[in-house]
């Protein structure tokens, strides 16, 4: 290539980027002018600013950034000049009358540099003795924003309420009861996900939704009920009063601008306020990591974000997996839920797209988006929703108690919310009975209504499932298969029948094994598959999928899905215990009554264990225990008891096998299930550890899995026999890729 044309290739390259900057600058410039109050910290001047800017104290406007922070001021929409706060703190007002700021849309938008290391300090506040609020505060290394409304009482149904204040029962958090009662909802960051630096923050109300986003990259949200209240200026920047009046300058950093909006910004706004997508992209990833590879063990990357209930849907050879995503494992909008509909869609189960939000939140009375079921009827795909109105009786909804909705869209992915109720009640599983031509929906509390034009349902049962002392009654599933027909309900109950409507048999828990609340959906090549979820705290946590076997009787079996099992490395060799005549690859252990440990040492945090166990006569129990420490310490202990049949997921007790724990199995945690009459001869048994999760799979027909917060530190992989010998045979260890 001739100078000249690099020369001619540079100059093209330099003013294309020119151009792009220039762009974005211009449509930064129009955002910031449609702002009612704007504040650039250039100079003090009226032209500068769309209002009076104060300084008291140490501080001072007009500092010139250099080099890579005066270009990333650029980026961000500033112009290079920020404010200065040592000591002091600046008084922003309007000189014109503002806007109102009372409604049910707003923006803030604050670029900031907090020199402390971490949020400290208010950033922004009334400039009004009398209130101590902090609308943005920096405590404790947490961003904290806080939104107010008007009181509760004000918002929802007097006779309601007065029960409510009678039971408490529905807030199982101390803390939130007050936020409640005086209509405040907070959102919170640390500081230790997004590193200290400039920080672009923004804060959108749009009237359903409230969220905190920052450098572009959704942080939090949560869901109001009420228009803003008490949000006015003048405002008080790097600085605030405390409850006895006095002013507290704990705020040391720089400003670059602060702007409100009287309406929310759209998304594409909000991008160009943040320097486009490629950096948000980045910044996403660099404080989140990577997106889920595989929907086994899925969980929607983000702060505080979970899955919850499951409902698989198979149509047109596309698997969608519509599942509850959750922030704050179901304690947000004030303990109600605060729950939507999300979407995954594969057509090999290898591979998978998360689409859009099947239903999210639209309206400000809505509590939860509550569990429903997906179904394609007349060239439309449906989704049935609850509405968890029940929860909180607001005055703006325009029903009372919990509804039954559909949600409607023709190509599975999209769909308009019909706003209309179906049924009374919650949760819903629909079907076609083919005996009668009618379709079927299945309500919170096993009755069933029937329509024949999927539209009008009249009832036709009330409790048609066996009552099961201890059996919740939520989320129904029923799926055929074989001629068989198959009830799910609640946590830990399925029943089969050879008719629609019974007699129903009840049959062996196999589809749970700690996994909450699973639905089944047929899947191709008449296959069945579940979707449940792993709890890891309190409500959310991790996707779990299964692929069900079924028997010549009707009993049903879960294994791992094979499409879903995790890629591994080359297999590895453990090291034995010192002394001991047993190797990588087996493992014996004789008994004489005492329990009776070894362990090979060096296993993986994140790997695939598989073995051979061969059960010798008389035993007590046997078993190992994952990732534990020396001395038979932490870890997760899996326990076989041939004469019981009982398999036990527990924690060692500083050297001891642990307590049989009578949690319920749902909490995935440490639980036992009985009746499992097949540890008195050779089985296969297969492990997936990842990510603190333990999958258990024992001879392809039994799942358990359970999820271990921060309780597999060791390397060390136990085995254990009481009373009689055992081996273990056939051990390879995979790592996972």
């Amino acid at each position: 290539m001739t100078i000249k044309k690099c020369i001619i290739k540079t100059l093209f390259l330099v003013s294309s980027i020119y151009i792009i900057l220039t762009n974005n600058l211009n449509a930064q410039e129009a955002i910031f002018s449609k702002a009612v109050f704007y504040f650039d910290f250039a100079s003090n001047s009226e032209s500068q600013n769309r209002g009076l800017l104060l300084q008291v104290g140490k501080v001072a406007t007009g500092i010139s950034l250099k080099d890579a922070e005066y270009q990333e001021s650029l980026k961000y929409g500033g112009d290079g000049k920020v404010g200065r706060i040592e000591s002091g703190y600046f008084i922003a007002d309007a000189y014109n009358p503002l806007p109102s700021l009372d409604g049910y849309e707003m923006t803030i938008c604050l670029r900031v540099k907090d020199e402390s290391g971490g949020w400290r300090g208010a950033l922004l506040s009334y400039y009004d003795a009398n209130n101590a609020y902090r609308i943005l505060n920096g405590v404790d290394n947490n961003l904290v924003y806080e939104w107010h409304t008007t009181k509760l009482k004000y918002r929802v149904d007097s006779a309601w309420l007065s029960q409510m204040m009678q039971l408490k029962q529905n807030w199982t958090v101390p803390n939130s009861l007050p936020d409640l009662l005086n209509g405040r909802l907070t959102l919170n960051s640390p500081a230790s996900l997004t590193g200290d630096g400039w920080h672009t923050i923004m804060i959108r109300f749009n009237k359903a939704k409230l969220e905190l986003f920052i450098d572009g990259v959704l942080i939090n949200e949560e869901f109001p009920n009420g228009n803003l209240q008490d949000f006015r200026c003048p405002f008080l920047i790097g600085g605030a009063y405390n409850e006895n009046r006095f002013m507290m300058k704990d705020f040391k950093g720089l400003i670059d601008h602060f702007a409100v909006w009287n309406y929310a910004l759209t998304d594409s706004e909000i991008v160009s306020l943040n320097g486009g997508r490629e950096l948000i992209s980045a910044k996403k990833l660099k404080w989140f990591g990577s997106e889920p590879t595989s929907m086994q063990y899925f969980k929607p990357i983000g702060y505080d974000q979970s899955a919850g209930d499951c409902m698989p849907f198979y149509y047109d050879g596309v698997f969608h997996l519509f599942y509850l995503q959750t922030r704050h494992h179901h304690h947000g909008k004030w303990e109600t839920g605060g729950t939507q509909f999300a979407q995954l869609t594969s057509t090999d189960l290898i591979h998978f797209t998360q689409q859009p939000l099947a239903v999210p939140f639209t309206e400000q009375w809505e509590s939860g988006i509550g569990t429903g079921d997906a179904f394609f009827f007349n060239g439309k795909y449906y989704l049935f929703y609850t509405d968890c109105g029940s929860r909180m009786e607001y005055k703006d909804k325009p029903h009372k108690g919990s509804r039954i909705f559909t949600a409607s869209g023709t190509d599975g992915i999209h769909f308009t919310l019909d706003n209309k109720p179906v049924l009374d009640g919650e949760d819903a599983a629909v079907f076609l009975d083919k005996e009668t031509g009618k379709y079927c929906l299945i309500t919170h509390g096993d009755d069933c209504y029937v329509s024949d034009d999927f539209k009008n349902w009249t009832l036709y049962k009330k409790h048609f499932l066996p009552e099961k002392k201890g059996t919740s009654v939520e989320c129904p599933n029923h799926f055929e298969w074989n001629g068989w027909h198959y009830y799910i309900l609640g946590r830990n109950a399925i029943w089969k029948s050879k008719n629609t409507f019974g007699p129903f048999e009840e049959i062996a828990p196999a589809i749970y094994g700690g996994v909450l609340v699973p639905k089944v959906t047929e899947y191709k090549e008449n296959r069945r598959l579940s979707a449940g979820f792993l709890v890891d705290y309190w409500y959310g946590g991790y996707l779990v999928l299964r692929e069900l076997t079924q028997d010549n009787k009707g009993n049903i079996y879960t294994r791992f899905v094979p499409e879903l099992i995790p890629a591994t490395l080359p297999e590895i060799h453990l090291t034995p215990e010192p002394g001991s005549k047993n190797t990588s690859n087996q493992i014996r252990i004789e008994s004489d009554g005492n329990v009776v440990k070894t362990y090979l040492s060096g296993l993986p945090a994140n790997c695939r264990i598989r073995m051979r166990i061969i059960p010798g006569t008389h035993l007590n129990n046997f078993g190992l225990s994952l990732r534990s420490e020396p001395g038979f310490v932490s870890g997760c202990e899996l326990r076989f008891e041939p004469d019981s049949g009982r398999f036990c997921i527990g924690t060692p007790r500083l050297g001891n096998l642990s307590a049989v724990s009578s949690d319920p199995p749902e909490w995935g945690y440490n639980y036992s299930y009985t009746g499992i009459s097949i540890f008195d001869k050779a089985f296969d048994l297969d492990i997936i550890i990842k990510n603190s999760i333990a999958d258990i799979c024992i001879d392809n027909k039994r799942c358990m899995t359970t999820y271990r917060r921060n309780e597999l530190p060791g390397d060390k992989l136990y085995f254990f026999a009481t009373h009689g010998n055992v081996q273990f045979t056939n051990i390879i260890i995979e790592p996972l890729q």
